[in-house]
């Protein structure tokens, strides 16, 4: 369907309908895995929508380029389109795309400190990531973006237990699990349990690890019969 569809536009002369169903193709390729298709798809689409009046398009296909190399482990080359994506989403005051793209290159920055034995580059790497989920979630919370800023809570307590900060990560992940909880968010809260875990078991609890742990199985087999309920 996607490509008679690219066929139809292409014969109408519509290139941003060309571009946005060749993005459309690359988010069925992300979906099932192939980033490498993925990316030359969103490549395609920015190169068409580059010089064009919608630049919001632009900045939606930079960040879908960032996140296809960041499924790629192209860290540096994530980076670099998240920064782009980051950019054009201020100048087009679209911030949902902010939101994403802060986020996810917080992540970038997370999987290269988490890589490093250098501690002063660890840290820095760390530093950048806070700042940007912090960023991250002061929009989410202006707006009143509850599911992001909550995940974004649960990551901060992630990044916490890295840089060995047991007490700050135990209480971001027992408020995030809290409020998820309250709003049902359940996917985010099996993560905060997981991380709960891992942070009871580096500070040797192992009382309150049996305990996340026992939550982040129910809930993770929660979610895997809700999964196979909606395929049936």
């Amino acid at each position: 369907y996607g490509y008679r569809a690219l066929r139809i536009k292409e014969s109408l002369g519509d290139s941003l309908g060309v571009a946005k169903t060749i993005g459309n193709l690359g988010a069925i390729y992300i979906d099932n895995s192939n980033y490498t298709k993925a990316l030359e798809c969103f490549q395609t689409a920015a190169k068409i929508t580059q010089h064009s009046a919608d630049s919001e398009k632009y900045s939606i296909w930079m960040g879908s380029i960032a996140n296809s190399y960041l499924k790629l482990y192209q860290l540096k080359k994530a980076i670099y389109y998240y920064n782009i994506s980051i950019k054009e989403s201020k100048k087009n005051n679209n911030i949902t795309m902010l939101i994403n793209a802060l986020g996810n290159l917080g992540s970038a920055y997370l999987i290269i400190g988490d890589s490093l034995a250098n501690p002063i580059r660890k840290d820095s790497f760390f530093l950048a990531t806070e700042n940007l989920y912090k960023e991250k979630m002061n929009l989410c919370k202006e707006l009143s973006i509850r599911d992001e800023y909550l995940s974004t809570l649960g990551n901060l307590g992630q990044l916490k237990l890295k840089q060995k900060n047991y007490i700050e990560s135990e209480k971001l992940l027992l408020q995030a699990v809290s409020e998820c909880q309250s709003l049902h968010l359940t996917e985010f809260e099996r993560d905060d349990h997981e991380y709960l875990y891992n942070l009871y078991m580096a500070k040797k609890d192992f009382e309150k690890a049996v305990f996340h742990f026992r939550r982040f199985i129910s809930l993770r087999d929660t979610l895997k019969n809700d999964d196979i309920t909606r395929s049936i």
